[in-house]
């Protein structure tokens, strides 16, 4: 690389570079915070959504494991693409600042940006650009519409493009020095690199292996009689130095991340193997329709029209040095392209490792202007001026609508998931491909089949197997694969998922798990449907089973969605009987037991004197705006003592009737001491004089059984 230095830039030109180049700074700091708090995640969402569905489940497991979880293709739930750091980065900061996830991945991918800054700044002094002409050129990677737009993505690419960077840095400086400590970093950035997005790694080794070419023919031994090599040698060791471990751990990880997501039965279809037709554009690399993408992308999200038609007139006026180094960044900028051209098509995103050279080659015929001798300086200038206004206008043309858009995380169906499953139940979603959108915005972990895996009748299958001891409240039917028996009766039965339909929306519909399906839709019912948007119940959601109503319930048997019904009672009851179902209703601020006539606890003590402390309380409803004849006439609390040979014993009871007697409406105390002498307590809720247990709607608060003394 040159190392020639341009002659200073006047003083009135470098203060007036600098003051544009601050005003830039302060467009690109303002447009990266635009949309900072929206929860949504613009800009290849589904890619942005599988970095952070992955932040999300390392920060909620603790799980900082080389084999991370990426919930999205079900058991077991790691398939690893790139190395963690980014998230890892993300999860620290977000655990030592209490701040979102959504916000410490943005901040993370900013600082990322800003801190590559520096090394493009170092880089462009090796190319012989003066303090000014650096400045030029950082101004044109600050008004880049990608730059803008995804150094506050939730992505790995602002991460790899820092160290990519200072590893090129680095290796200049340490083999050009001959220093250690250069070579350190070299070899840490390289390693960091390498690991965190490969295809980066490999845009920043073409320049180093240009530069490597040129160190070593300028070390080759002269031509005569006697050859010195050993200058050859120590270049090439210095080289081997820098550049053996990145390599190395790099390898590692891919054939690492490779056998991790073997284990999964999804999980071969995108080992690096299976994807190096993708990667690499096997049979696609002339598509017209490809190239169309990349041509897009190029007026899109890199370079304004404007500034495209300044940089070509500018040619006529730049000297034959500043158009080879323009060359020379764009090819560098092309030729990434030609080795990954179906990626950078269809992942816009890709352009951030390589936009730097686009922004590059522009900058450096700008630069030319200002240095030619054929165009005032103050024209050079207004041009310079005019292209930076071409590429801020671009990107609030292009990009500014989606970032100022608020999103809340998702959309309704997202909502609905969240609110009818349990954190640690999982879902299979049929017809979405592995899109992780679904799983991150309804937090949930899931099975999601993609099409290869259900024309597989053996991968198919042992996904299945892998699920079996899994908690699956839902299967979703998306799109083109709604009502299709043939999969449901493949899915439903292994994962205890009921094969009526319960939900259907335009998207799709809905299965729900047999345990909970009755729950679910009475739930959902309450809620008033109307609050997830277009979702309608079926005509079998009319048709409801209770599992658990009407019989005596072991509660060790239960699941762990139903467990958690008993988590307001210390202890849990060893078994239970509900004329309708457990339930958990929200009511005087808590959630309360709900206690419908007929409703039996059953509680194994250890024998001795126990102090109960619970709450009941009556529904407003049951009582109160309603004819006095079907109101309710109460209910009775008792506690009984039972032998383990059935005799039983009353020990307390408290009647509550809210509709005759002002004093029982609201939160009643309960606080007992009963005598277990056998070990055994029945709390039950009956109905109240009449027998009828109409309107019975009662409650349970939390409740307590402590020791008072024991025998």
């Amino acid at each position: 690389m040159s190392t020639s230095a341009t002659p200073p830039a006047p003083g009135r030109v470098h203060r007036i570079i600098l003051g544009v180049f601050a005003v830039l700074l302060a467009f690109n700091v303002w447009g990266v915070s635009v949309g900072w708090k929206n929860l949504n995640l613009p800009g290849c969402e589904f890619r942005q959504a599988q970095t952070a569905l992955s932040a999300l489940f390392i920060q909620r497991d603790h799980d900082f494991s080389l084999a991370y979880p990426t919930p999205v293709l079900g058991k077991p739930w790691s398939v690893p693409m790139e190395f963690p750091l980014y998230q890892w980065t993300v999860v620290v900061l977000s655990n030592a600042t209490g701040m979102s996830l959504t916000s410490a991945g943005r901040t993370v991918s900013a600082a990322c940006f800003y801190l590559a800054l520096p090394a493009f700044y170092l880089l462009l002094a090796r190319l012989g650009l003066n303090r000014t002409q650096r400045l030029v050129g950082l101004g044109f990677i600050l008004t880049c519409p990608l730059y803008v737009f995804y150094a506050r993505a939730f992505l790995i690419e602002t991460m790899a493009l820092m160290f990519g960077a200072w590893y090129l840095v680095a290796l200049i400086a340490g083999v050009e020095k001959r220093s250690w400590r250069w070579i350190a970093f070299c070899v840490l950035a390289g390693t960091a690199v390498g690991l965190i997005k490969v295809t980066t790694f490999i845009l920043f080794l073409i320049p180093a292996f240009v530069a490597s070419i040129r160190w070593l023919w300028q070390s080759r031994p002269a031509a005569t009689a006697k050859r010195d090599w050993e200058p050859l040698l120590r270049t090439f060791g210095w080289l081997a130095a820098a550049h053996a471990i990145p390599f190395l751990v790099t390898y590692w990880w891919v054939g690492f991340s490779d056998a991790v997501k073997m284990r999964n039965p999804s999980g071969e279809a995108l080992t690096s193997f299976n994807l190096a037709g993708w990667n690499f554009g096997i049979g696609q690399r002339f598509s017209p329709v490809l190239w169309a993408a990349h041509w897009r992308i190029f007026f899109h999200d890199l370079l304004s029209p404007l500034a495209a038609v300044l940089g070509l007139v500018a040619l006529f006026f730049v000297g034959r040095r500043w158009l080879m180094l323009s060359l020379l960044s764009l090819a560098l900028f092309m030729v990434v392209q030609l080795v990954f051209p179906v990626l950078y098509a269809w992942h816009d995103y890709y352009y951030v490792a390589n936009g730097f050279a686009l922004m590059g080659a522009v900058a450096l015929i700008m630069v030319g202007l200002l240095d030619s001798a054929k165009i005032p300086r103050t024209g050079a200038l207004a041009v310079l001026l005019v292209a930076y206004v071409g590429q801020a206008s671009l990107w609030y043309r292009t990009h500014y609508p989606d970032q100022k858009f608020h999103g809340i995380g998702g959309n309704s169906v997202h909502g609905l998931i969240r609110t009818i499953t349990d954190p640690d139940e999982a879902i299979v979603v049929v017809g979405d491909d592995w899109n992780s959108m679904m799983p991150y915005y309804a937090q949930r972990r899931m099975l999601m089949l993609r099409d290869d895996m259900i024309r597989s009748p053996a991968k198919l299958d042992a996904a299945l197997r892998l699920m079996k001891d899994t908690p699956v409240a839902m299967m979703i039917l998306r799109d083109d694969w709604r009502g299709n028996r043939a999969i449901v009766q493949k899915v439903a039965p292994p994962l205890g998922i009921d094969p009526r339909p319960a939900l259907t929306w335009a998207g799709g519909e809905i299965y729900l798990h047999a345990d909970i399906r009755t729950e679910v839709l009475n739930k959902l019912e309450a809620l008033g449907m109307n609050r997830f948007g277009d979702f309608a119940l079926t005509p079998e959601s009319k048709i409801r089973d209770r599992p658990l109503a009407n019989k005596v319930v072991d509660y060790s048997s239960l699941p762990d969605r139903h467990k958690k019904l008993f988590r307001t009672m210390r202890p849990a009851p060893q078994s239970f009987f509900s004329s309708v179902g457990p339930e958990l209703w929200d009511e005087a601020g808590e959630q309360r037991y709900f206690a419908h006539p007929e409703t039996k606890l059953w509680f194994v003590l250890n024998p001795g004197t126990y102090r109960l402390r619970t709450t009941i309380m009556m529904t407003t409803s049951s009582y109160s705006g309603i004819p006095p004849g079907e109101a309710t006439d109460g209910v009775t609390l008792i506690a009984t003592a039972v032998d383990s040979d059935g005799g039983r014993q009353e020990i307390r009871r408290q009647h509550v009737n809210p509709r005759d007697n002002p004093a029982d409406r609201g939160v009643l105390q309960i606080d007992w001491v009963l005598p277990v002498p056998k070990g055994r307590l029945e709390l039950a809720v009956t109905p109240g004089p009449s027998g009828s247990s109409a309107r019975d709607w009662a409650t349970l608060g939390a409740i307590t059984l402590d020791v008072e003394n024991a025998k």
